[in-house]
């Protein structure tokens, strides 16, 4: 048996979550609650078999999210899978993971009159991995996104950019590992109409057992984490954001607690 409670805090007020899993096999069963402004429950199901595995969600909501998966249909398929909702009898999906050697591809498609399909495929050849998604809405008859990027991967150093939202938005990033504690990062992102561009700064440190993790963006956001091991098999997480800007402002605070026996 495995459990966890967690609490968080996001938005404009605290978010309240409470988790709990327990496996009995062949079931898994997931228990989670939240609150805010109201109370939301959902109940998650997973039975999984040599060859077919199922997931289904019920939430308070009044609705059923399922999904059944088909692993190795044919060399390279990876997985088949078949995912709906009720009573939203337009939200059925097949999607197809393939993956062979260096290329890796994924592929969806909504089980409708007139469905959107979304594709991705990626390749790496050494350090240097290349992807792309493209998405088509036959009911507009038209490309409804599509996106390139390339990452180049060394062992202390990682550069990435994408060209995404149809050639609109262009994201870069870098992380770099300044010893094998520490590691520091910066993405931006360009919108190329608009003419602007956002930053974010970051860093994480590992410091006798915990990890500590912090950001600030350039509109003076400002967070940080703090994950720390309690005792074995449990693990704390305290977590808070700012306005650097204004610091009138109130800020977000959170803790999380994962237990697991």
């Amino acid at each position: 048996m495995r459990g966890g409670a967690d609490v968080l805090a996001t938005g404009s007020n605290s978010k309240h979550s409470v988790k709990v899993s327990t496996k009995s096999a062949p079931v898994d069963l997931t228990m989670s609650s939240s609150l805010t402004d109201s109370v939301s429950a959902d109940l998650k199901a997973s039975y999984k078999a040599p060859a077919f595995s199922c997931d289904a969600t019920f939430t308070s909501a009044q609705k059923v999210n399922a999904s059944i998966a088909l692993p190795d249909l044919a060399p390279g398929l990876s997985k088949t899978t078949l995912s709906f909702s009720v009573p939203d009898i337009k939200s059925g999906k097949l999607a197809l993971d393939y993956s062979r050697a260096s290329l890796s591809a994924k592929a969806s498609m909504g089980l409708t009159a007139t469905p959107k399909a979304e594709c991705s495929v990626s390749t790496t050849m050494r350090d240097l991995t290349v992807g792309g998604e493209v998405g088509y809405d036959s009911k507009a008859s038209a490309v409804s996104k599509w996106s390139v990027g390339a990452q180049y991967k060394l062992p202390s150093l990682v550069l990435a950019g994408i060209l995404t939202d149809k050639g609109e938005t262009v994201k870069a990033s870098m992380a770099t590992e300044v010893n094998g504690d520490i590691t520091v990062g910066a993405e931006a992102v360009h919108k190329i109409a608009k003419g602007t561009t956002a930053f974010t700064l970051g860093a994480a440190a590992k410091l006798d057992g915990a990890t500590v993790k912090a950001k600030i963006d350039n509109t003076g956001i400002a967070s940080a984490m703090l994950e720390t091991e309690v005792k074995p098999k449990a693990k704390m997480t305290f977590a808070g954001s700012f306005d650097a800007l204004n610091l009138e402002k109130q800020p977000k605070v959170g803790i999380a607690m994962d237990i697991k026996a």
